[in-house]
């Protein structure tokens, strides 16, 4: 396969339009294994994971996201919305901020799946048409049976990753930490994309991964010295032993590292109105 190598695998012919236009991207960088007959839904979990908290800043920061998180709101029961005014009576930022949370409380509960809290982007009733752009950096000098096919399973694995999970299978069985409740997803299914198009090229080194050869070797040094010179507890010398694999490890590809942009771009209904109008005190 020549790089870079580009190709359209969805495309419905419905344009991104201008007119109420949602653009971002969100990255990922580390082991991305080809989808398969294994499924692999606990390494597509973990991308998820991943894209998680990137979406929740997005949800924060979007005057649209918030329009339609008010959209929510307005389903609370009255005396959650009258507990709020009291509380929060003559502080008008935190009246915003409480009605903002519990918009997106009631959301995730809606969409609760496989023991999630799940808040999707990308809805019929929010969004349009949907765009998924890829770029894809992966080694060069890695050996695989079939190229293709590793693309693509690599790709589906990103797209699965990308979606709500819809049953605990989906999510390797995993349950929500405290930071997950909710769970924030691009997708809620991946029938919503109007478009997906991925370049591939090489992937030199992961960006996390840059490092001072000196200062590692040093690292490797004191770790061995910590290690052998000097009595430890069990639990210490395994942390030790992972610290030191690591710190050997930093710098190296593996055959299955990929660094990761999605560029999304979605056309949303129009809401009307502004954020003050809505969340006045």
């Amino acid at each position: 396969m020549e790089l870079p190598y580009s190709r359209v695998y969805v495309n419905t012919g419905d344009p991104i339009e201008e007119n109420n236009l949602l653009e971002f991207r969100l990255l990922y960088q580390g082991e991305l294994m080809p989808s398969g007959n294994k499924g692999r839904p606990t390494e597509k979990h973990a991308i998820r994971r991943v894209f998680h908290p990137q979406l929740r800043r997005l949800w924060s920061v979007k005057q649209n996201l918030k329009m339609w998180t008010f959209q929510w709101f307005q389903k609370a029961p009255v005396e959650a919305v009258h507990a709020i005014s009291e509380k929060y009576r003559g502080d008008g930022e935190a009246i915003v901020r409480e009605r903002l949370r519990l918009g997106i409380e009631i959301m995730g509960k809606y969409y609760a799946k496989a023991g999630y809290q799940l808040v999707p982007l990308v809805i019929p009733e929010f969004a349009l048409q949907c765009s998924i752009e890829i770029l894809l950096l992966r080694p060069g000098d890695r050996v695989v049976f079939d190229e293709q096919g590793d693309l693509d399973g690599q790709v589906r694995t990103l797209i699965d990753a990308l979606r709500m999970p819809d049953n605990p299978g989906e999510t390797g069985n995993a349950t929500p930490t405290d930071d997950e409740i909710p769970l924030f997803c691009l997708l809620q299914n991946d029938k919503l994309i109007s478009e997906i198009k991925v370049t591939s090229d090489e992937l030199l080194q992961l960006p996390e991964q840059a490092f001072n050869p000196s200062e590692r070797e040093q690292a490797v040094v004191r770790l061995n010295q910590m290690l052998y010179g000097q009595p430890l507890a069990s639990e210490d010398r395994a942390a030790f032993e992972l610290a030191r694999k690591t710190l050997q490890k930093r710098g190296e590809v593996g055959p299955h590292d990929a660094s990761v942009v999605v560029h999304v771009r979605l056309n949303h209904r129009d809401g009307g109105g502004t954020v003050d109008n809505y969340f006045g005190s």
